[in-house]
């Protein structure tokens, strides 16, 4: 009787170890996945000359000048490319 209720705590554990694992996992992978969008969003919206583009429910603005790139999305600053030295 003991084991059996020792056996089914250790399995209740085992199991509470991997669901929060699994979950956590999942919501890095979210992230990741939600971060590969706004970029490729943001390079789309750049070849196409266009300032602000959404797709998918992801939204970025490009703000360009003559020596800088900044993406922004959510009102957060994503990438910021800014051009040192003029390429003869």
């Amino acid at each position: 009787m003991l084991e059996s209720l020792l056996t089914m705590a250790l399995l209740a554990v085992i199991s509470t170890v991997v669901l929060v694992e699994v979950s956590r996992s999942r919501g890095t992978l979210a992230r990741q996945n939600e971060k590969i969008a706004v970029l490729n969003l943001a390079l789309m919206a750049f070849d196409s000359g266009q300032s602000s583009l959404s797709q998918n429910g992801v939204a970025v603005k490009l703000e360009k000048t003559d020596k800088k790139l900044v993406v922004t999305h959510k009102a957060q600053e994503v990438v910021s490319l800014e051009l040192l030295q003029e390429i003869p």
